[in-house]
């Protein structure tokens, strides 16, 4: 489909230094602030992780996939999502299990949106210590955000598994498709991508 395609491969002291002394997960949420905030001064470890002169604002989004995760659908493009999704500023998918509302193994990010940058610096900034160490990191980290402050689940059935909508927008920046349709551990059952979470071969 043409996409642009960066690899995020560091040593773990890099990638330790990337994540600001948290679990190596929080790595994503560096460099994901580091390819979508405008003006702010970028981070040298995320800096070196992507490599000079990438940037965020020269795409309309910014997808992140995590290293556990393959496209196993490669007819489908992303912006079908996108269209689905009506140019959210954050498409996700629900979590596999009711541990999170969702699962950050993949996400798109609309750039040159002023809540997306909000979003990611709030991510970084403001989620509860707690989950810089105790599973599940930066995806806890984000979901009770959301929940705290975007009123992400409003007490009914939130997983599609368990009678709620296979496809929800919230407050009028995310979208979150089922996790069948988007992004799932279990292969036999998945229309986009497989996330062996958990896997270790």
């Amino acid at each position: 489909h043409g996409y642009s395609f960066w690899r995020a491969l560091l040593s773990k002291p890099a990638m330790a230094e990337l994540a600001g002394g948290r679990h190596c997960a929080w790595g994503k949420v560096a460099l994901l602030w580091h390819l979508l905030r405008e003006h702010a001064a970028e981070g040298p470890a995320a800096a070196a992780a992507m490599g000079a002169g990438v940037r965020g604002g020269d795409y309309d989004y910014v997808v992140w996939i995590d290293a556990d995760a393959m496209v196993m659908e490669h007819s489908t493009p992303l912006e079908e999502f996108v269209r689905i999704a009506g140019g959210a500023e954050l498409i996700i998918g629900e979590d596999m299990a009711d541990t999170d509302l969702l699962n950050t193994g993949l996400m798109l990010f609309r750039t040159h949106s002023n809540w997306t940058e909000r979003l990611l610096q709030r991510w970084w900034e403001k989620s509860d210590p707690r989950w810089h160490h105790q599973v599940c990191w930066d995806q806890t980290g984000l979901c009770r955000l959301l929940q705290e402050e975007e009123r992400f689940s409003d007490g009914g059935p939130w997983f599609s598994w368990g009678g709620g909508q296979r496809r929800k927008a919230v407050q009028g920046h995310s979208y979150v498709f089922d996790c069948g349709a988007f992004n799932f551990k279990y292969v036999n059952n998945c229309d986009f991508v497989f996330h062996a979470v958990g896997e270790r071969e």
